[in-house]
């Protein structure tokens, strides 16, 4: 399986999923119209992760700002990775926020409280 990179630009995060590593990364602004056309590739690519997941999976996820649309497919994702951690596989979440960004803090607490999956907080610098 490759790896699925897609540039960070000003309305869409970068994406970077290694399935060799079993490291999910998306960071950035997330604020496109085009929700569906931008994440279908990675619900796909995440889907086929899933039926050969990496011994131990980490999902990281920064976002600086994300419109409704986006909240939609963050769950869709994160959905996808509790899947695996229901079926036994190890699996962590690492929801990063900037310091003093208290929305972004409480926005991945929000998102911890509805999953059942080891969900982390991290408070990184900006």
């Amino acid at each position: 399986m490759q790896k699925l990179i897609i540039p960070e630009t000003a309305k869409t995060p970068e994406i970077n999923l290694d399935p060799d590593k079993g490291l999910l990364e998306i960071s950035g602004y997330s604020i496109s119209k085009f929700t569906k056309e931008f994440y279908g590739p990675v619900l796909k690519w995440l889907d086929e992760y899933s039926k050969k997941p990496h011994k131990e999976t980490l999902l990281r996820l920064k976002f600086y700002y994300y419109n409704t649309g986006t909240a939609i497919y963050i769950m869709d994702i994160l959905r996808k990775v509790e899947a695996l951690y229901k079926k036994g596989f190890k699996v962590k979440v690492e929801w990063q926020y900037e310091k003093e960004d208290e929305d972004s803090m409480e926005y991945g607490e929000d998102f911890r409280d509805i999953l059942s999956l080891p969900f982390e907080i991290v408070e990184v610098e900006e």
